[in-house]
């Protein structure tokens, strides 16, 4: 391993106080989530100094942003991106987080 988190060891983290529908989502995702994660992960890497949103990372990955959104915040978390401090407009018009790969050997 190259001292990077267990990206899987992430899943199924689902507070008690969820209902039952909320558990019943995380657990049928939990296989998927760790290659998820990687292509969210690849996808910011690629990106560079521009950084990507999590909406732009759904796009990229032809996905939802209610799939790539979670995973920006396990992959911050875990210390493998990091907020810029850069803000843009997502689909709703809102300004959102654009994350970059975090610098090595930084944690959160």
């Amino acid at each position: 391993m190259t001292g990077q988190p267990d990206l899987f060891g992430l899943a199924g983290r689902v507070p008690a106080q969820w209902p039952d529908t909320s558990v019943a989502a995380a657990e049928a995702l939990q296989p998927d989530a760790k290659t998820l994660r990687e292509d969210v992960l690849r996808a910011i890497r690629a990106s560079g100094e521009w950084g990507m949103t999590a909406d732009e990372v759904a796009a990229r990955l032809r996905l939802t942003p209610f799939t790539t959104r979670p995973r920006c915040t396990e992959l911050r978390a875990a210390g493998l991106i990091v907020d810029s401090g850069q803000r843009r407009a997502n689909a709703s018009g809102r300004a959102a987080i654009v994350w970059k790969p975090a610098p090595e050997g930084w944690r959160p």
